[in-house]
């Protein structure tokens, strides 16, 4: 069976055996409140979802409707061609890789990993390869016999990923599992979800509010706020292609210049006229509209570029050099400077440009 449209309203030629999960009109209600809009996506076999956004945006809702702790108001839900919509959490097999970890004190890291196959019925032998298989995988191959508080917090991590993975469960669930590190562990564990990720084919949705977190990791984002979802792509297609004002502030630094398209075909703001983007949506003269570049396509210059500006804060972070310049009109536009180029010094007048390649209009 194939579908005609997807959530970025393109036919699609997937068809219905490389569909793990399809979401058809989802929704939630609380009351008079509501939780989530109806929604529509499907989860691809063997890839890395994000769900990602703020507070209250609805992903941790979506969650909890895919794996069976709420019931949902309206819409399906599929896995594998089946409907699941009305099926109890423990008839979806689903692993769910919890915030908290959420392992047994009282049992080694051995007997944890072992608990879903105890719980399945797995022969002891069977168990003990499948076991000594996973902590390998997860690089804990010495550690089975250790307790979870003899661990740190990303073998803890590792324990909980290991747990869920042992019984090759058909979805694997990921909540705020990283939440809880440090930076630097974090990003260590992103590295080892993603070889997990790799060597196992796992199908994994993953939900965080780390923008960073999520570009990492993620084959494909699915940006959600307010209950509704903004956008569906890869990393790159949402950084670089954001639809929608939300989705350019959300997702790391943006320069949004607000103003309106003349009837010449041009962008006219509070600091001039600009040119408009190679690729942008039709607009018609006067209409209102956003111009967006991103801070590592701002070219700082002496000579005359589309803006000026003056340098009034320089953010050193090591890697490169952050520069906050105001416009005329007010507006602040950020710039970033790697090693080696110009330094730019607080007051200094500066002329801005960029490659319209590189710009994106968005409609108010």
């Amino acid at each position: 069976m194939s579908y005609s449209l997807n959530q970025d309203g393109m036919h699609s030629s997937y068809a219905a055996q490389e569909i793990k999960m399809r979401i058809a009109g989802l929704s939630k209600n609380y009351g008079m409140t509501t939780a989530l809009h109806p929604v529509n996506l499907d989860v691809r076999t063997g890839e890395l979802l994000t769900l990602l956004g703020p507070s209250g945006s609805g992903k941790t809702t979506l969650l909890q409707l895919i794996c069976g702790l709420a019931e949902p108001s309206g819409g399906d839900l599929f896995i594998d061609g089946v409907n699941k919509t009305r099926a109890p959490a423990h008839q979806r097999d689903i692993g769910v890789v919890f915030q908290n970890y959420a392992l047994f004190p009282h049992l080694t890291v051995q007997e944890n990993i072992a608990f879903p196959l105890q719980m399945r019925h797995i022969s002891s032998a069977e168990r003990r390869k499948k076991v000594a298989h996973a902590l390998e995988m997860v690089g804990l191959a010495h550690f089975g016999q250790r307790f979870p508080q003899e661990l740190s917090g990303g073998q803890q991590q590792r324990v909980a990923l290991a747990r869920c993975l042992v019984y090759q469960p058909s979805l694997v669930l990921m909540d705020e599992s990283l939440s809880a590190l440090d930076r630097q562990l974090r990003e260590n564990m992103q590295v080892e979800i993603k070889r997990i990720h790799r060597e196992t084919g796992a199908t994994i949705v993953y939900v965080t509010h780390d923008q960073e977190e999520a570009l990492a990791l993620s084959d494909r984002v699915c940006l959600m706020n307010a209950g509704r979802i903004e956008q569906v792509g890869t990393p790159v297609e949402i950084y670089e292609s954001p639809r929608t004002a939300f989705v350019a502030d959300f997702i790391g630094i943006s320069n949004k210049i607000s103003g309106q398209v003349t009837a010449t075909g041009q962008f006219s703001c509070g600091d001039g006229v600009l040119p408009l983007p190679d690729v942008r949506p039709a607009a018609d003269g006067g209409q209102q509209a956003s111009l967006v570049i991103r801070p590592e396509y701002i070219e700082l210059s002496d000579r005359d570029g589309y803006l000026q500006g003056e340098v009034v804060e320089t953010i050193y972070i090591g890697s490169e050099t952050r520069l906050l310049i105001k416009l005329a009109s007010g507006t602040l536009m950020t710039a970033r400077q790697t090693a080696g180029s110009k330094p730019r010094r607080l007051g200094e007048r500066v002329s801005l440009q960029w490659q319209n390649t590189h710009a994106r209009l968005l409609r108010a």
